[in-house]
């Protein structure tokens, strides 16, 4: 099955157009205190460890884990290996943090060793990694029921080689039960001449039991996936039952070996485009280009965002991705151009050309969304000047342009076939067909002059430019930011999304049965996206809105952490000291409003609250259910009441 390119669906209903901002409220948030008996042990980078890639996996590694099945309980290691859960029913009456088990082995001496990480497999199962190379897979019993038990290891082994624990599940079939476990590692790759000489591994593990019930301890490996790439990922998981993978990374990913063996994969098989009605048309004359842009239905045109510089172009409507975006084929002249809404659903265009003359091929750079429709002169034009053309001055251009084999059939010598022009209609055998590169710059010297000519430039002291003297800041990238559905059978991409300029913002979980959302910046908002394998059609939903959080997101330089609750209430960011914030949901107001500007009535108010910790320490963990905001450092575990339910 090739793969597919898809959009991102968003559901219209959950953005809020008339969000106008956060309203800072000075209202006390009740924090409470609980002192560490050890400390978080912060694994410092080493030298060896310089990369931006070190630095995002192990560097910005959140500390805190939240129990996904049991609200309010929160995990952590300390320095002495310790791993500790505090679960809490009354704010006023906090305790101690519990040892819930103990790292057999001292970590500290493994040469390139990780900070230490969980995960929370199921209600009873826990994966833990020491950072040094070890897995060990814990049955932790029903640990929201109230009682106390020690976990107890029924899998560990030493992988060789630190990583940190991305992401695990456990299922159950025909009586078999298994657990897949998503590893990270950053790997030192003699081959690689270019760039740092790292390469970012993920290692898709399944582990399971087999035997009867005699043997019901004796966990083993199963299978083993590795995937390579060149960036760590933003996001990874295993999807449920262990039927494929979510990545979503700078760089692709691709899986290189199974079992220890290379995998082969058959030729690539082109990708199936999904076929789409075009966003917009464009055509254009010696002197401007017009596009018409299809806009929904009812838009205003204080929805319309739009800014022209002379060689970029942004246009969309609020709370929607950019149905135009990206650098223009050629320089525009901003203080010309101008755009109208028309019968309220479609909005056209005028750009001023710099230079008068010279087609277009293109109105943006790499956007294939739109559709040229050339004008009657234009076309009669053409016409008129390729009837001109005989099958020779044709061949001529065609061998110039592109090599063409010389035909099976032809008992003429090498060098006498390459001075006389092939055969173009009587012959059946294949012949290498001209490239878009060439037929666009014979679309452009017919239109800007006499054709054939050499230089589509009439100054012949200034050469065309050529694309091998470009730079690269001026290409355009080949593979961007990309959301990737693998199927764990045939080990291929299924659905791809282009992720362009929706950054990714955090990670989730908000459904314990399903896989963790990811939060991408839409425009100024941040969508939540729940994936649902299960719906082929709609493989990423649309769950939640935050209004105005990529913005505001964006103007904290400070920040480190980012996160949200289960019942998406609020949204908060922590800064690496002291300071996180809380943007709440619009909720009615208590009282009667009026925006002074618009002389209207308000009965929604978005709050935002800024909460200082009594700590000059790092912030190491930051985790957020709907009642409370964890805030962990290295000696103290911070608890906000949030919210009263």
């Amino acid at each position: 099955m090739a793969a597919s390119n898809y959009s991102l669906k968003v559901n219209r209903e959950l953005l809020d157009p008339n969000f106008e901002s956060y309203r800072l409220s000075l209202d006390s948030i009740p924090t409470y205190n609980v002192e560490l008996d050890a400390a978080v042990e912060e694994v410092k980078l080493k030298d060896t460890q310089y990369t931006l890639e070190h630095m995002r996996a192990f560097g910005m590694y959140n500390y805190l884990h939240l129990d996904p099945w049991y609200e309010d309980s929160v995990l952590f290691v300390d320095c002495k290996g310790r791993v500790l859960s505090l679960t809490v029913t009354l704010d006023t009456a906090l305790g101690k943090p519990r040892e819930v088990y103990s790292l057999t082995s001292d970590p500290s001496q493994c040469e390139g060793r990780v900070c230490a990480s969980l995960s929370l497999t199921s209600a009873t199962w826990a994966a833990l990694s020491d950072g040094a190379g070890t897995l060990t897979l814990l049955r932790t019993g029903k640990r929201g029921d109230g009682t106390f038990m020690k976990w107890e290891p029924l899998f560990s082994e030493d992988t060789g080689e630190p990583f940190s624990l991305l992401h695990s599940i456990s299922h159950v079939q025909e009586g078999v039960h298994s657990m897949e476990v998503l590893l990270l590692r950053i790997q030192k790759e003699p081959q690689e001449t270019k760039g740092s000489g790292f390469c970012v591994s993920l290692e898709w593990i399944t582990v399971a039991n087999s035997a009867g019930q005699d043997q019901e301890k004796k966990y083993e490996v199963k299978k083993r996936r590795v995937l390579n790439g060149k960036t760590v990922p933003h996001y990874a998981a295993v999807e449920p039952k262990g039927k494929g993978l979510m990545v979503a990374s700078e760089k692709p990913f691709a899986f290189t070996h199974v079992d220890g063996l290379p995998v082969q994969l058959p030729d690539p098989e082109p990708m199936e485009v999904e076929k789409t009605d075009p966003i917009y048309f464009w055509q254009q004359t010696a002197e401007d280009v017009t596009v018409f842009v299809r806009m929904p239905e009812g838009v205003t045109k204080e929805e319309v965002q739009f800014r022209l510089t002379a060689d970029q172009i942004m246009l969309g409507v609020q709370g929607f991705p950019p149905l135009l975006e990206g650098q223009l084929f050629a320089p525009a002249d901003p203080e010309a151009s101008a755009w109208i809404i028309k019968e309220d659903k479609s909005l056209e265009l005028t750009l001023q050309k710099r230079e008068e003359g010279p087609m277009w091929s293109e109105l943006v750079m790499g956007d294939k969304r739109g559709e040229y429709v050339m004008s009657d002169e234009q076309a009669a034009l053409i016409h008129e000047r390729l009837t001109f053309l005989t099958s020779e001055d044709m061949a001529s251009i065609l061998i110039e342009h592109s090599p063409i084999d010389k035909c099976p059939s032809s008992s003429s010598s090498s060098s006498s076939a390459a001075l006389s022009p092939p055969c173009l209609t009587s012959c059946s055998h294949h012949h290498t067909q001209p490239t878009t590169v060439t037929l666009s710059l014979m679309l452009n010297n017919i239109l800007s002059g006499p054709y054939p000519s050499n230089n589509g430039n009439p100054d012949k002291d200034k050469p065309p430019c050529n694309s091998q003297e470009l730079e690269d800041c001026d290409g355009f990238p080949e593979d961007g930011s990309s959301l990737t559905h693998f199927d764990g059978e045939s080990l291929k991409p299924t659905q791809v999304v282009n992720l362009g300029s929706h950054q990714y913002l955090f990670t989730v979980d908000v459904n314990p049965s399903e896989m963790p959302c990811l939060c991408l910046r839409h425009d100024v908002d941040a969508l939540l996206w729940q994936p649902r394998p299960q719906q082929p059609g709609n493989i990423w939903e649309h769950i939640a809105t935050f209004n105005a959080l990529g913005y505001v997101q964006a103007s904290k330089r400070d920040k480190k952490f980012a996160t949200c609750p289960p019942n998406f209430s609020y949204a908060s960011l922590c800064e690496c000291l002291r300071r996180a914030f809380i943007y709440r949901q619009p909720s009615p107001v208590e009282t009667v409003l009026f925006n002074r500007k618009q002389g209207r009535q308000v009965g929604q108010v978005a709050k935002q609250q800024v909460a200082s910790l009594d700590s000059d320490k790092p912030i190491l963990g930051f985790r957020a259910t709907n009642e409370r905001l964890y805030i962990l450092t290295s000696s103290n575990l911070f608890i906000l009441k949030v919210n009263n339910n």
